[in-house]
């Protein structure tokens, strides 16, 4: 079959909503045989960030996809049509999230799936309001978010009896503000001197880590690296003039 009759034949099977859709070519784009799972509303920062997930099971896999970064002006719009075609030309950015062994009916992959990647954002960004459903409604969706705040809360709460571990009250003593994650009954994080993110605290081990600025240790290290971070801050202030660019 020449390429001619090729791209004659793909526009004919092409979905007649993309056909509304301007797309630029070098954005990435949703891929085929998606199905929608549902989309929300996060909490970034100060900021409400809309994200649509869909579920692609293939070869053996099952991938969650995600397109975000649409404007709040499509959004009626899109509460219209989940079709990937549609959302793609509307998303600022569309990628897949990850990837995983295929396992169950596809309703509770996506569950599984909303539910890790929930997790694994905690503390960046957190659900704020359920827009619409697809293999996740509404009410799956709230109460997966109430068991994971009710983890969460349980988990600070046991954290918080670590809070006299050596590591714990050096942090506090250097200005950092140690507190529980919540993801974990020995999980603390504080503030990275000088930095917009945080370090890793293990209470029970009494180490820290900063994978950022590839510092860790215990109580002692913890010191010597906020007195190096403090340091390289005033190095850097000064070279600018006094202006602070970092």
């Amino acid at each position: 079959m020449s390429t001619k009759q090729t791209h004659r034949k793909d526009s004919r099977k092409r979905p007649l909503a993309e056909d509304f859709v301007r797309h630029d070519e070098r954005k990435p784009r949703l891929p085929a045989r998606l199905e929608f799972i549902c989309a929300y509303d996060s909490v970034v920062q100060i900021c409400d960030m809309l994200e649509v997930l869909y579920l692609r099971r293939i070869k053996g896999r099952d991938e969650l996809w995600m397109a975000f970064g649409l404007d709040v002006i499509n959004r009626d719009g899109f509460v219209e049509s989940t079709h990937p075609a549609v959302i793609s030309g509307l998303a600022e950015e569309c990628k897949r999230v990850f990837s995983a062994q295929a396992d169950g009916d596809k309703a509770d992959a996506a569950r599984r799936m909303l539910e890790i990647h929930v997790r694994g954002n905690h503390g960046f960004k957190w659900p704020n309001r359920f827009v619409k459903g697809g293999l996740i409604d509404k009410p799956a969706f709230q109460q997966m978010l109430v068991d994971l705040e009710a983890e969460l809360k349980a988990n600070a709460a046991k954290a918080r009896t670590y809070e006299n571990a050596p590591i714990v009250v050096a942090a506090r003593e250097l200005g950092l503000h140690p507190r529980p994650t919540g993801t974990g009954p020995i999980h603390w994080e504080a503030t990275c001197p000088g930095t917009n993110h945080t370090i890793m605290i293990g209470a029970e081990s009494n180490e820290f880590g900063c994978g950022y600025c590839r510092g860790k240790g215990g109580p002692d290290e913890l010191r010597e690296f906020v007195k190096q971070r403090w340091e390289t801050k005033a190095r850097i202030v000064a070279e600018n003039g006094g202006g602070d660019n970092e």
